[in-house]
């Protein structure tokens, strides 16, 4: 072990965690004894491991003009993002362990706060159902007035006419049942309306501009009970704001997990499971038209 001290300039150079499993093994080693310090090692290697999966990397693909490569658009110039669709990568398998970050940083890279849009237009619909309450009361009340007024006007024996009655006189000993004062909305409320109003334009504008979001899960070896869910949450909540989910890169081994989780229903076709991020690509321009536009390239994909 003293002779591999050697080793450690070269793996402060290439891994710093391999370095860091080294140290932890040879003190572990030298405290205690051989059997004692492999076993710590082993335990803090699967510690590091556990890490990894929780901390791993997450990207927006673009696509490589005249090709079908989709590569990180932060690390590669030559990769552009497509007009209206997010291609998001993750570098590690998804698991329990790290399927809240993965949604938090889909949520991040697309730059759509699903909680945010969610509340405001939980507001706006509220703000909604309220106004289109008052209109239903309004048109009761008038309702209501309107047909006692002809009654009075029948016990008297005269028709009253709405349209050439002064509004702001009454007669003596009677009461103008045809004056309805128009319901004055205060200061307060007519701020709220437009700054409701304001939400729902911002609203429909982020939803506008991004309309498809495609998750490259090629790295993903196998899905868990708390992932499944995850996607579910992720089709469920960006569907509702109007921004379909694909999944493309998916293995065999995860497709019949996935199924036997119970992931695709009537709300969740299959159909929306593509074998690689370009096929999914020519499907969503395939529907919009313009795939020959955007990416220059046919719809048959060389295998």
């Amino acid at each position: 072990m003293f002779k591999q001290f050697t080793d450690i300039p070269m793996l402060w150079r290439t891994n710093s965690v391999d370095l860091l499993v080294w140290l932890v093994t040879f003190i572990s080693t030298i405290l205690f004894n051989l059997d004692m310090g492999l076993a710590v090692s082993i335990g803090f290697s699967m510690l590091t491991v556990i890490f990894k999966t929780q901390l791993p990397r997450y990207s927006i693909l673009g696509n490589v003009a005249g090709t079908d490569l989709y590569l990180d658009t932060e690390a590669y110039r030559e990769a552009k993002e497509i007009p209206g669709i997010k291609i998001f990568h993750s570098s590690a398998t998804i698991n329990f362990t790290n399927a809240e970050m993965y949604f938090e940083s889909l949520q991040e890279k697309s730059g759509i706060n699903i909680g945010k849009l969610q509340t405001e237009k939980k507001k706006w619909e509220a703000k909604q159902k309220r106004k289109q309450a008052k209109e239903r009361k309004r048109e009761k009340d008038e309702a209501k007035k309107n047909k006692l007024n002809e009654r009075r006007n029948n016990l008297n024996g005269t028709v009253l006419n709405l349209t050439d009655t002064d509004p702001n006189f009454t007669g003596k000993g009677h009461v103008n049942w045809a004056y309805h004062p128009d319901i004055v909305i205060s200061d307060s409320d007519s701020d709220t309306y437009e700054v409701i109003m304001e939400v729902s334009h911002q609203y429909e504008r982020g939803k506008k501009s991004i309309h498809s979001i495609i998750l490259d899960v090629s790295m993903t070896s196998s899905v868990d009970t708390v992932t499944v869910k995850t996607l579910k949450k992720i089709f469920v909540d960006f569907g509702d704001i109007g921004v379909a989910i694909y999944l493309a890169g998916c293995q065999a081994c995860v497709v019949e997990q996935m199924e036997r989780a119970n992931l695709f229903s009537e709300s969740i076709p299959k159909s929306w499971l593509f074998v690689s991020v370009h096929d999914a690509v020519l499907h969503i321009l395939k529907k919009l038209g313009e795939e020959n536009v955007v990416l220059g390239l046919s719809c048959d994909t060389q295998m």
